[in-house]
């Protein structure tokens, strides 16, 4: 993989849009969802946020983005199509056994982060 280079402040743009964070940002979702079976969504954003910045979320954040993952839940749950087009970015094997719509949503949300 090869990043693009630049030195215009849409440096940040491109990198935002750099399919290598899309990838990272699902296998950090993938990982998550494997090892955190059984846990509440408030546990698993909690998780997701202080692994990306290193500490909890506050409760405004949280607020936030647990109302943000439970929109993008059900809208990757009911739309299969744009599920698999969000996860099936890079070279990282995509995890059979978890929910398709749920691994796109966390996926947005860790990508947001």
């Amino acid at each position: 993989a090869k990043r693009q280079t630049t030195n215009t402040p849409i440096q940040a743009l491109i990198a935002l849009n750099d399919p290598q964070f899309f990838e990272a940002s699902r296998v950090l979702a993938q990982n998550t969802l494997k090892t955190m079976k059984g846990a509440t969504d408030e546990e698993i954003i909690s998780n997701v946020f202080r692994c990306i910045t290193s500490r909890n979320p506050g409760g405004r954040e949280k607020e936030t983005l647990l109302k943000m993952y439970l929109t993008q839940k059900q809208k990757f749950k009911t739309n299969m199509q744009s599920s698999i087009k969000m996860i099936t970015t890079g070279q990282y094997p995509v995890e059979n056994e978890i929910h398709k719509g749920e691994l796109a949503a966390l996926t947005f949300m860790a990508h947001t982060i």
